[in-house]
């Protein structure tokens, strides 16, 4: 890729890569609470995308059981 984006579109990806979250519903939740504590957010918008309708439902299921725990 180096070949073909321009530093400023790297920098940009590595930004937004910098913003994933993956794991475990409690790693998820860890993830999210720091980042929440870091910017002071009242709210996210959280997308998923599995191209399966049935997967990206399961991701859904588990961020959703991730909020739950504490």
């Amino acid at each position: 890729m180096d070949s073909i984006w321009s530093p400023r579109e790297k920098a940009a990806v590595e930004s937004m890569l910098g913003l994933l979250v993956t794991g475990s519903p409690k790693r998820v939740r860890e993830k999210l609470d720091a980042f929440i504590q870091v910017t002071g957010a009242d709210e996210l918008i959280i997308t998923s995308d599995p191209y399966d309708s049935a997967d990206r439902l399961r991701s859904f299921e588990l961020i959703a059981e991730a909020k739950r725990q504490k």
